[in-house]
């Protein structure tokens, strides 16, 4: 399969234009390495959809598997709690059989000394 290394795949839109609970609908093409940071190309019935990626929607996406169709709701801007910094939040829909599993972590050994570190 041939991609496209370079240049733009779509129009880029900017999430500060977006109303609240805007839905964006299509085949996920993976996620590449932009200018300014991450971008996601979703194919669209009204054609290719370049997004940017902000941390919270990185962390779906990257779960999903490329060639899946997914539905990409944004939610808005919303404020931490804890740091009381606003951010873009996102939910992301797919079928469960587009999931990637999830990385699993090792158990230490049950003889493991807490003192010692393995590396």
């Amino acid at each position: 399969m041939r991609i496209w290394l370079g240049g733009n795949r779509g129009k880029v839109m900017k999430w500060s234009s977006v109303e609240k609970g805007t839905e964006f609908t299509g085949v996920f093409r993976g996620l590449r390495e932009g200018l300014y940071g991450w971008l996601a190309d979703l194919e669209t019935a009204q054609g290719t959809r370049t997004l940017p990626v902000p941390l919270v929607l990185e962390r779906q996406l990257a779960r999903v598997r490329p060639g899946a169709e997914v539905t990409i709701k944004y939610d808005g801007m919303v404020s931490n709690t804890k740091s009381g910094r606003d951010f873009h939040s996102f939910n992301v829909a797919v079928e469960e059989t587009d999931v990637k599993p999830e990385s699993t972590r090792m158990a230490a050994p049950a003889d493991a000394n807490s003192e010692e570190v393995p590396f």
